[in-house]
């Protein structure tokens, strides 16, 4: 009996130890709410990242918080050369400011000029950063908020607090009139959650949902006849006569259950701090970790894509439509795509529409309308439920030189694919490289990463195009291809082409010329030098003198083949100037060392200075002839421009040059031996000797 009276004392004591607490701390909270509110309202600005070409979604930029820019999920960049933290970037929503601070190895780009790594930058709105030079652009969206003033929201809230000290204040003086509820003890223990055991009144605002459960599974459950005496037992003592001296009326348990609606709202509103911390992103070792967990695929389509006993299966179609970029490879993936074993793959200009004006080039974005209006959209959604990938592949090299604006270009294929009415997937190369069609990056990156995994079965697809190298008046009144360069592109990946009127209209196939040099015909068992009984080098003191296209083989040679051997090369692409290459020529003459010049040496005129300076040392003067042709060489030049990004380009204009000025070497201008070299081609690696026997320019 007397340990009955002492838990009872015992609960009565917590109960108004706890009013008292919630007393207390209630205004301390609303202190916290209060600056906590204020501090997010006074803000005047609302600031966030957004990508003009519309790459990603906008990034927004919170107050005085570190956000880094770079390759992630956020940005969709892919590209390796930019780091995950290329970019710090710093927003006040006060003052509107965005500082800069590029991280990454590789430079960024601030409206058009290099950033210093690790210098603090200030964007303007009109700022255009670039995530690395010239590539992914970024702007500031900045918008201004409307700040409500301090009086009025002070005003606000002291009505308020007021209000709930005035309602507080007449709850205490009804209780001690001795006014009471009308509702039992028994009923007022149960809706506050106090029925389960005396535990649950002492255990915070942790209890509140745990005892409500618990409440109700024991109304649910079947007592037993123990219990129900047990339970008949305690509660007139809980709610009835307490021993302490007094009788506990049932005005304790309506405000008890009044601060149990109170803690509801104070624990909410201290789980919105709680969140709000946890949020919040700053320079410390966990925001950190986190950020480096943001890793960007290298191959997003696996991701959706899952394994079974007959291989990889796409898991479903893409959620959403969007637009991606890779290096200089725009992609844009419809919703609802998906990804299948056959791909039916276009060209886009001059296959699937043409202008609507009749020009050659479209006017304006709207310029354009499907070329065969009844058969393409009836066709290709035949294709679809078929199985097959529709895939739209074109060349756009108009966005790097300035002549289309990549917005515009990317409105345009969205209407398009709207009109045709079924999801499709579109790539577009902007810039000369792998990605260029004939080249057979497209296709590789669009199989490899692109198609969810899933081998794309050759046999079963095909390529469209209308760039097939068709002559003039292959047809009545119709015009030559202007190039080769879809048909070559099927042919290096080898699947079937068809032209737009072969497959739409059911055309029969024509005459097509190829180009003047195939790359699959070199072989590396060809003799290097002709004659084959020809000296490569001399023992003793020579000039050779080098004479070919530029790209034909020539510095290759050089440095393979006489270098070290002792000679010593001349390049004018070193010393910059002939006079240079000449001086060094006959420097190394006196001092008794052979001389190779690695020059293209077109004509008579550039040659007889280095025939008359080995005459002046009394050296005989050899000349080498490269006879690579045109456009061989200019396929080597494709290829270096392909594999080796820090390669100094040379243009068609200077290709065509020399070739107009370019006259075949003979004894007779002083040589002492004319000997022609053949193009013999090493490689290391299998992977570039398979690209180099890939048709690489359009015609």
């Amino acid at each position: 009996m007397f340990l009955r009276h002492a838990v009872a004392d015992v609960c009565q004591i917590a109960i108004r130890c706890r009013i008292v607490i919630l007393s207390v701390c209630r205004p301390t909270v609303g202190f916290i709410e209060r600056r906590f509110s204020s501090k997010m309202s006074s803000m005047k600005f609302a600031i966030s990242l957004v990508c003009p070409e519309g790459n990603h979604d906008p990034i927004k930029l919170p107050h005085r918080e570190l956000v880094y820019v770079g390759r992630s999920p956020d940005t969709r960049i892919v590209d390796p050369r930019c780091s995950r933290k290329q970019l710090q970037l710093t927003a006040d929503l006060n003052s509107g400011d965005v500082q800069a601070v590029q991280l990454g190895q590789n430079s960024s780009a601030l409206d058009g000029i290099e950033m210093i790594k690790d210098k603090v930058y200030t964007m303007k709105p009109t700022s255009t950063l670039h995530v690395l030079t010239g590539c992914f652009p970024q702007k500031l969206d900045v918008k201004k908020l409307k700040v409500e003033s301090d009086d009025k929201k002070h005003r606000h809230k002291s009505a308020s607090d007021v209000e709930t000290t005035n309602h507080e204040r007449s709850k205490h003086r009804s209780s001690s009139s001795g006014s009471t509820p009308k509702s039992s003890g028994t009923s007022s223990l149960k809706s506050s959650g106090y029925g389960s055991s005396s535990n649950s009144s002492l255990s915070g605002s942790k209890s509140k949902s745990s005892s409500t459960d618990s409440s109700s599974k024991s109304s649910n459950k079947r007592p037993s006849s123990g219990e129900i005496n047990n339970s008949a037992a305690k509660k007139p003592k809980l709610n009835g006569d307490g021993h302490s001296g007094r009788k506990s009326s049932s005005k304790d348990f309506a405000e008890n259950d009044d601060d149990s609606e109170h803690m509801k709202d104070v624990a909410a509103k201290l789980q919105l701090l709680k969140s709000s911390a946890k949020n919040k992103k700053t320079p410390t070792k966990s925001s950190t970790s986190s950020h480096r967990e943001l890793k960007a695929p290298e191959n997003p389509a696996k991701q959706e894509t899952s394994t079974t006993k007959n291989g990889p299966v796409s898991k479903g179609p893409a959620p959403e439509s969007r637009w991606d970029q890779y290096d200089t490879l725009y992609v844009f993936t419809a919703k609802g795509l998906e990804s299948r074993r056959k791909v039916a793959a276009f060209d886009i200009d001059g296959t699937i529409i043409t202008t609507q004006s009749g020009k050659v080039f479209p006017t304006h974005p709207g310029d354009w309308r499907l070329v065969y209006y009844k058969d393409i959209p009836k066709k290709l959604k035949k294709l679809h439920e078929e199985g097959y990938k529709v895939v739209f592949i074109t060349n756009q090299m108009g966005v790097s030189r300035g002549k289309t604006n990549i917005a515009d270009l990317k409105s345009k294929f969205i209407d398009l694919v709207d009109d045709i009415g079924i999801p499709i997937q579109i790539l577009v190369s902007t810039k000369s490289g792998l990605y260029r069609k004939p080249c057979p990056g497209m296709w590789n990156f669009l199989t490899e990463k692109l198609n969810g995994g899933i081998e794309v079965e050759l046999s079963q697809s095909f390529y469209v195009g209308d760039a097939a190298g068709r002559p003039k008046d292959w047809a009545p009144k119709k015009k030559k291809d202007f190039s080769c360069s879809d048909r070559l592109f099927a042919l290096n990946i080898g699947i079937e082409f068809k032209t737009p009127e072969e497959y739409f209209l059911g055309y029969p196939s024509t005459k097509y010329s190829m180009p003047e040099f195939d790359p699959r015909k070199i072989s590396p068992k060809t003799q290097l030098l002709d004659p084959a009984d020809a000296r490569l080098t001399s023992g003793s003191m020579e000039v050779i003198l080098l004479a070919g296209f530029p790209a034909s083989g020539k510095s290759f040679f050089a440095k393979k083949y006489l270098e070290p051997k002792g000679y010593v090369v001349v390049n004018r692409d070193t010393l910059k100037t002939w006079q240079k290459c000449v001086a060094l020529c006959k420097d190394s003459l006196k001092k008794g060392k052979s001389v190779v010049v690695d020059n293209t040496n077109p004509d008579v005129e550039s040659r007889a200075r280095y025939i008359q300076a080995a005459s002046a040392s009394g050296a005989p003067c050899r000349c080498f002839v490269f006879t690579t042709s045109f456009e061989h060489a200019k396929h080597n030049e494709r290829f270096r421009e392909i594999i080796d990004k820090t390669h100094d380009a040379i243009n068609d204009m200077i290709m065509n040059s020399f070739k107009k000025k370019y006259v075949l070497p003979e004894k007779k201008e002083g040589f002492s031996e004319v000997v022609k070299v053949n193009f013999v081609p090493k490689f290391k690696d299998p992977k570039l000797e398979e690209l180099y026997r890939k048709f690489l320019l359009e015609k």
